[in-house]
């Protein structure tokens, strides 16, 4: 389907289907709902919703909202997903994607989100990759939450902006954590938190506005602005 007007509730809570959902430049009145679905694979990518819910989700392809623009949430919480996640140039108000597994690479590539990209406890076997990424939730908990998110290549997030607490706390990466040419802003507050994770830091002059606590740093620097290295 492309370049449709869907103007009634896509509603497809519970639903099993070995088929392909494919929807590009396409505008949705109302919420997309596709929570505790089955489904091969799905993309909405260059269109316009004013939210995506998908708790419990599984699809055992690719699952692609790339492009869109989601007014309110996007949820893959407890999401089981058996292919690869494209969030790529993706703007949001927030993403609930706690405790998601992927079998493949999370690509959110440029997304922009203004509130909370929350992965905690979610287990990554690829990339996670926020490479270019703007996130905004400075009077909050956290802009970007991962506390223990398992991630078994690499987490990309060169040129990110984070304006709000990052979180990485116990998090484990099995490759390279890369911040180039990142800046960081939570003054007063903990800009990056990334105590008692397991990776390597592999990260060049980026700049944090606040407080800075990490487990390992291997090679790079970090020019703190208004708090502590540690």
């Amino acid at each position: 389907m492309r370049g449709a007007r869907i103007t009634g509730r896509l509603d497809l809570d519970g639903t099993e289907f070995d088929t392909l959902l494919d929807c590009d430049d396409c505008v949705f009145e109302d919420t997309v709902s596709l929570a505790e679905a089955n489904l091969r694979t799905l993309r909405i990518t260059g269109s316009r919703l004013p939210a995506f819910k998908a708790a419990r989700l599984r699809a055992t392809g690719l699952v692609s909202l790339e492009g869109s623009s989601i007014d309110g949430r996007l949820r893959l919480d407890h999401a089981r997903l058996e292919s690869e996640v494209r969030l790529a140039d993706v703007t949001t108000g927030h993403v609930q994607a706690h405790d998601i597994e992927v079998r493949g690479t999370l690509d959110a590539t440029g997304i922009t989100v203004d509130g909370e990209f929350n992965v905690r406890g979610g287990q990554i076997t690829g990339n996670l990759v926020l490479t270019g990424g703007r996130f905004s939730n400075p009077d909050e908990r956290a802009a970007v939450h991962a506390d223990a998110v398992k991630v078994g290549g690499q987490l990309r997030a060169a040129d990110v902006e984070v304006y709000g607490p990052l979180l990485l706390r116990n998090a484990q990466i099995g490759s390279s954590v890369g911040f180039h040419r990142a800046r960081l802003s939570a003054p007063g507050r903990d800009a990056l938190n990334a105590g008692g994770g397991a990776y390597q830091w592999l990260s060049y002059a980026f700049v944090a506005a606040g407080w800075v606590l990490a487990t390992t740093i291997a090679a790079g620097t970090a020019r703190v602005i208004g708090g502590r290295g540690a």
